[in-house]
């Protein structure tokens, strides 16, 4: 998404528990880096913005929604669906292949683009089906296991100023850590996944098949 490169039309799918900061990796920090564009949700000129699940599974036609995504390089798509049954499938599959796909925005002319990146992300671990070699060749998953709760006693309690105290400051080096993976991408540099994502993976693609 840094990139703008979809050789990889790779989609993620990051699931766990509540408050394990999946939505301060995946939303609060790319938002403050890159700020915040049009959106089913927000309004501006970034890079990142967010989309609803209904975009997935709703009817018809979504060249008004698709069109406000125009631009933008990445998007999340919070509390996703953790079944695939209604989702409209050759929909999704277009939005992930990192193809051209037709909008419009409302009383204009049709135009083309290459949809954002999109990060699915729930508290809910992925039961949805694949149905071919290509939706499974394109899933990633990411698991946060350590979760916080103001309610569970066995779970501490979470740190609601960590992203403003600690994160939000260090945003210029988080942005270098970025530009430090793309660099040794670009320069054909393989970039190795975590144990804990293989086997997030491997168990995934292994109950969908």
């Amino acid at each position: 998404a840094l990139l703008g490169d979809w050789k990889d039309d790779a989609f993620l799918y990051v699931y766990g528990a509540a408050g394990s900061g999946k939505s301060t990796l995946f939303s609060k920090v790319p938002g403050a880096i890159f700020g915040l564009g049009m959106s089913s949700s927000s309004g501006g000129a970034g890079l990142f913005g967010t989309v609803d699940s209904s975009l997935f599974t709703a009817k018809g036609s979504r060249d008004f929604q698709m069109a406000a995504l125009s631009g933008l390089r990445l998007v999340t798509c919070d509390e996703a669906f953790s079944t695939r049954a209604h989702i409209d499938q050759g929909f999704f599959k277009g939005f992930t292949s990192g193809e051209p796909q037709q909008c419009a925005f409302k009383t204009r002319d049709h135009f083309s683009m290459i949809p954002p990146r999109v990060v699915f992300m729930s508290n809910n671990e992925p039961t949805f089906m694949f149905t071919g070699d290509g939706e499974t060749r394109r899933a990633r998953f990411i698991r946060f296991e350590h979760g916080h709760s103001t309610i569970d006693p066995t779970l501490p309690k979470p740190d609601t100023d960590l992203f403003e105290r600690d994160l939000l400051p260090e945003v210029s080096g988080i942005l270098n850590w970025f530009l430090d993976g793309a660099a040794a991408y670009l320069a054909g540099e393989r970039l190795s996944i975590g144990a804990s994502l293989y086997v997030a993976n491997k168990g995934s693609l292994s109950d969908s098949s």
